[in-house]
C-alpha cells in the first residue's frame, strides 16, 4: 500500500504475521502487545524483512515487575529476553531504555 511521506498507517493484523511486504516499512511500532505474539522465532524474521534498510522497530512493553496496569507478571518479558530474541532474528543496534516510562520499557532495533 503506497503512502505519502510522513504518513502513519495502522493495521489490525492476525496474530501470526506482521502483514508487511519485503522492505515496505520505514518504522514499526509495537505497543504493549509483544508479550502476546506467539511463535516470535517465526514472526520476528518476517517483521525484519518488512523493514526497509535503515528502518527501525520500536517495542514498548511492560516491565517484569508489579505495576498498577498491564498483563500478569508471568506473561511479561524482560528487556534482555527480548534482546536475545531480536538478535536471533537478525536485528542489530539494539537500544533499551528502562527509564523513559514508569511501567514500560522502550526497545529500538534495526534490520
Amino acid at each position: 500500500m503506497p503512502t505519502a511521506p510522513g504518513r502513519v498507517v495502522t493495521r489490525h493484523l492476525d496474530y501470526d504475521s506482521p502483514g508487511l511486504a519485503p522492505g515496505e516499512a520505514d518504522r514499526v511500532l509495537v505497543v504493549d502487545v509483544y508479550h502476546h505474539i506467539e511463535q516470535r522465532e517465526r514472526y520476528l524474521p518476517l517483521l525484519r524483512k518488512g523493514l526497509k534498510p535503515g528502518g527501525e522497530l520500536a517495542i514498548v512493553d511492560f516491565k517484569k515487575e508489579p505495576t498498577p496496569d498491564g498483563p500478569p507478571l508471568a506473561m511479561r518479558l524482560t528487556p534482555d529476553e527480548i534482546r536475545r530474541e531480536l538478535v536471533a532474528a537478525g536485528f542489530r543496534d539494539i537500544a533499551i531504555d528502562t527509564t523513559l516510562l514508569p511501567y514500560q520499557y522502550l526497545i529500538k532495533a534495526h534490520p
